[in-house]
């Protein structure tokens, strides 16, 4: 590909190539520190025997309707806040770690 057919879009700063956008996005995991899971009220605990924490939300079965975790949305926006604010969980300013 030669330097002629990459074309800076005006005013944004974005390039084209052949008439394609690259448009690049994060896809980010956590764990939040909860007691239960997000969708169920079963335990939500690092180690124990797999498949014990388990309920009827878990398992999907027909007619059981998940309720999300109040705490775990709490913990969410508050992270959000705090990096959108420029600071760390821990409440330390600067980068997000």
């Amino acid at each position: 590909m030669s330097p002629a057919e990459i074309v800076v879009a005006p005013n944004d700063g974005s390039y084209l190539i052949d008439g394609y956008e690259l448009v690049c996005g994060l896809e980010v995991h956590v764990e939040l520190a909860t007691a239960t899971k997000l969708f169920s009220a079963s335990a939500n605990r690092f180690g124990d025997e797999p498949n014990t924490h388990i309920d009827p939300v878990t398992l999907g079965l027909p007619g059981a309707l998940p309720v999300l975790n109040r705490h775990a949305v709490e913990r969410l926006e508050s992270i959000n806040r705090k990096s959108q604010e420029g600071k760390n969980p821990k409440g330390e300013v600067g980068e997000l770690s």
